[in-house]
């Protein structure tokens, strides 16, 4: 009996317990949807806050509201600074003016200047990215201090800001920072130097470069930004840095911005590049030629076409094509060598380039354009066994006479 009603104690506890926590649980289950709809409810409130700020700006730059009664109206500085954000990224022109003229009325450039010394970081950064958008030159000091912050991304925002505002002093000190920067800063601060093909900015690039302690990685940035310039005043430079860098991406990358300039000095380099006892070499000033459409020096790419690189075949087949008719040409008489790996880089670059199939089109009525030309073609790459690539159009005479030739050949 005594066990019994142990037993039942025992019963009736564990059910109290069990009863609480469901209890607990709903009590916390209820108060964690009430937070909840609160949270949607703030939001809710603050977005149609925003959209009444918002509309405030547009009543403003649209002269249906003077200075003094915007200012009377704004009474949340951060609502008010999300909305400028808004209207500030879809307006250009006059009007663009009349809203930075506001943001320095309502102190809402001072208040940004303020948050980017803030202790969160996401606010550093959005405060970084207004500044850019404000445009605001009294603001660079602001943003390169920081470009020391501690997180990564502030000073990827300040980078960013700084090329917005475009003040030279600024981009000045992006390019001291530059040496020193991560590898993705680098890259960013390269992308907004390249906005910006002034002398003075080129001065300071010359300075990096000429020093020769830039890592290889970040001269081949600066040395694209230089290419991007299309100066004259860097000749001199790349010249130097193609012939007496010790690291071969680094002379690639200078060769590239002299086929960019397009001066006689850099066309001779070029040629003389052909001959370079590196292959790298040969194969980029092959690249270079058929971009710079340099159809005179077809002629040069030929002894090219047999180099014991395939990448100098490869770069001097697809030059040739690029040159047009008269590359293309000089490719098809080529074909005639004995030297059959020269042959089959032939017919690769043809078919790549889309040379081939055009061909075929034409010849079957299926595209407009030289007939003549395309069957000389087809005649000549079917007469050394390149005939696969007709194989699905048998059912067109003309392309059935083509192979029929070949055959009896």
């Amino acid at each position: 009996m005594v066990e019994k009603d142990i037993y039942l104690t025992i019963s009736r506890f564990s059910l109290l317990i069990v009863g609480g926590l469901v209890f607990a649980t709903l009590i916390l289950l209820i108060i964690s949807v009430l937070k909840h709809l609160l949270v949607i409810l703030k939001e809710k409130l603050t977005h149609q806050e925003k959209l009444k700020y918002l509309d405030y700006f547009y009543s403003y730059i649209l002269d249906q509201i003077e200075l003094d009664e915007l200012k009377k109206r704004i009474t949340n500085k951060n609502l008010a600074t999300e909305a400028l954000t808004t209207a500030i990224s879809q307006i250009k022109g006059s009007k663009w003016e009349k809203l930075k003229q506001a943001s320095h009325e309502l102190s809402i450039t001072t208040e940004l200047e303020a948050s980017t010394n803030r202790l969160a970081a996401s606010r550093r950064i959005h405060a970084c990215h207004l500044l850019g958008l404000l445009v605001t030159e009294r603001s660079v000091e602001v943003l390169i201090k920081r470009l020391h912050d501690r997180r990564a991304e502030v000073v990827s925002a300040s980078i960013i800001a700084i090329g917005e505002i475009g003040n030279l002093e600024g981009l000045k000190y992006l390019l001291k920072i530059y040496k020193a920067a991560s590898a993705t800063h680098a890259w960013l601060i390269a992308s907004v130097i390249s906005r910006f093909p002034t002398r003075d900015i080129y001065s300071e690039i010359e300075k990096l470069l000429s020093g020769g302690t830039l890592p290889p990685d970040k001269a081949i940035l600066l040395i694209k930004v230089l290419a991007s310039f299309h100066l004259d005043e860097s000749l001199n430079l790349l010249i130097n840095l193609y012939k007496n860098s010790p690291n071969i991406d680094v002379r690639i990358a200078a060769l590239s911005a002299l086929g960019k300039i397009n001066d006689l000095t850099s066309v001779k380099l070029i040629f003389e590049a052909l001959h370079n006892e590196r292959w790298e070499i040969r194969a980029i000033a092959c690249n270079l030629i058929g971009e710079m459409g340099l159809k005179g020096a077809s002629y040069r790419l030929l002894p090219l076409l047999q180099d014991k690189n395939w990448w100098v075949r490869r770069n001097a087949a697809y030059a040739l094509v690029n040159l047009g008719k008269i590359g293309i040409h000089t490719l098809l008489n080529f074909l005639e060598t004995s030297d059959r790996y020269a042959r089959d880089i032939i017919a690769h670059a043809l078919e790549e380039s889309g040379i081939i199939e055009d061909s075929v089109m034409i010849i079957t009525g299926n595209k407009s354009g030289d007939t003549q030309e395309a069957r000389e073609i087809l005649k000549a790459l079917a007469a050394k066994g390149y005939t696969k690539f007709m194989e699905n159009f048998t059912s067109y005479p003309e392309i059935r006479k083509i192979l029929k030739g070949a055959t009896a050949t």
